[in-house]
């Protein structure tokens, strides 16, 4: 018989929570471990599989095995005590085969999250007289939360891994593997990994917007992959200039012919739907709901930030190390969470312009030394002729950190006024 809590509860509910409790007290095994880690009794359906499932998940947390004289002792003083244990001995004699234990798990969670949709609403039709920014605000933070609420993560069993996740891992590929479409520094670094933070840093006028606008449209036009570009200083307008018109090729600066004028409406159309542009001030919070946008349109393929001192964190902080270093561990958790590479601009350490040498080392990196622990790979980028005045048209690529193989520097050639990078072999 279903109990009726409030229109939302299911017997596939019901039944779901009841076999996960039987599971729980029959098992010991990492598939439960995981569940339990998962599904909180709060996701359950007031029940008596409620009460005993809270106490078995404690006495699982505890790393003790839930037989009934412990989930006795757990439950002692509860008032129907004598009812509950007669529960829990029978679920612990019906048979819940460990395979179904996910799906169960996904039972419960998304009807625990219709609730709270459906009490967001409630709560959403007090509030018409309160200051719309304020309800959208707090509406967005409890939908992420729903979102949020359940993920697995933190602990698994070596012996669970994909075998060709695995492998594709090891290689350096994965799901969501980018390159950043230079050939020679690809080989150095390797690709951008899901998952992972890469670091581009550069004094102001070295050029790294313009190569993460390059590196973006690597990713789009090389390997069909969709990007989020966060670019704040840019605006929109300035990042829809930096990808088209350094997909063509032509200085945007200059008046088109007829010719040029097609090239750039054609270069508008090729990037359609591939390039999700923000531009407004943004908190890891609000990057956040624009990926969960772009990601639910489609396949995602990486996520670049230009750059990391623009945004604020959605936490109080004093000072600008514990601001970078909270911001450092938000993107580096999101690329972990959505399993896409961050590729992540920074600004280096003013200092640095003293030195004799003026070529960029790990210790620029400005403001926390967040960045460089978090990040995978760190790429520094240097221009020669911003000091020496020759006009070179050398980029440096120094690959200050990887993690997953060797360092050194790449020489690419960047063009300014064309909004293009390339590779030395390559001609503008």
């Amino acid at each position: 018989m279903v109990l009726e809590l409030d229109g939302l509860t299911t017997e596939a509910h019901m039944l779901a929570q009841r076999a996960l409790c039987s599971a729980a007290l029959q098992y010991n095994d990492s598939v439960v471990w995981r569940a339990v880690g998962t599904v909180k009794a709060s996701m359950f359906a007031p029940s008596p599989e409620k009460d005993i499932y809270q106490a078995v998940s404690r006495i699982l947390l505890r790393g003790e095995t839930p037989d009934m004289p412990t989930v006795a002792e757990e439950l002692e003083g509860h008032r129907d005590l004598d009812d509950l244990m007669g529960v829990a001995r029978k679920l612990q004699d019906e048979y819940t085969p460990i395979t179904t234990v996910p799906q169960h798990v996904r039972i419960i969670q998304e009807s625990h999250a219709r609730r709270r949709v459906r009490d967001l609403g409630e709560r959403l039709a007090k509030a018409q007289l309160e200051p719309a920014g304020k309800v959208i605000g707090e509406a967005l933070s409890e939908l992420l939360s729903i979102q949020e609420e359940g993920r697995s993560g933190g602990s698994r069993d070596v012996g669970e891994v994909d075998l060709d996740e695995l492998e594709q891992f090891s290689m350096g590929g994965g799901v969501a593997a980018a390159f950043t479409g230079y050939p020679d520094l690809d080989e150095v670094m390797g690709p951008m990994a899901e998952g992972e933070m890469v670091i581009v840093g550069g004094r102001a006028g070295m050029g790294k917007s313009t190569f993460c606008a390059n590196v973006a449209l690597n990713l789009v036009h090389g390997q069909n992959l969709p990007v989020v570009y966060y670019a704040k200083e840019e605006c929109y307008l300035g990042v829809c200039s930096k990808l088209i018109y350094g997909h063509v090729g032509i200085n945007p600066r200059k008046r088109l012919s007829k010719e040029e004028c097609h090239a750039v409406a054609q270069a508008r159309e090729n990037l359609r739907g591939k390039v999700t542009v923000i531009d407004e001030n943004a908190t890891p919070l609000v990057l956040r709901s624009h990926i969960e946008s772009a990601r639910a349109r489609g396949r995602l393929g990486a996520v670049i930030i230009d750059y990391i001192h623009l945004l604020m964190p959605d936490q109080q902080f004093r000072g600008e190390v514990e601001r970078l270093t909270l911001l450092s561990l938000a993107l580096a958790d999101m690329a972990r969470e959505f399993r896409v590479p961050f590729l992540v601009a920074s600004q280096l350490s003013r200092a640095a312009r003293e030195r004799k040498d003026p070529t960029p080392h790990l210790t620029d990196l400005r403001g926390s030394g967040s960045l460089e622990q978090d990040a995978r790979k760190v790429v520094l980028l240097h221009r020669p002729a911003y000091y020496d005045g020759t006009g070179d048209p050398t980029l440096m690529c120094i690959v200050a950190k990887n993690n997953r193989g060797p360092v050194g520097t790449v020489e690419l050639t960047m063009e300014a006024e064309k909004c293009q990078v390339r590779s030395k072999d390559r001609a503008f």
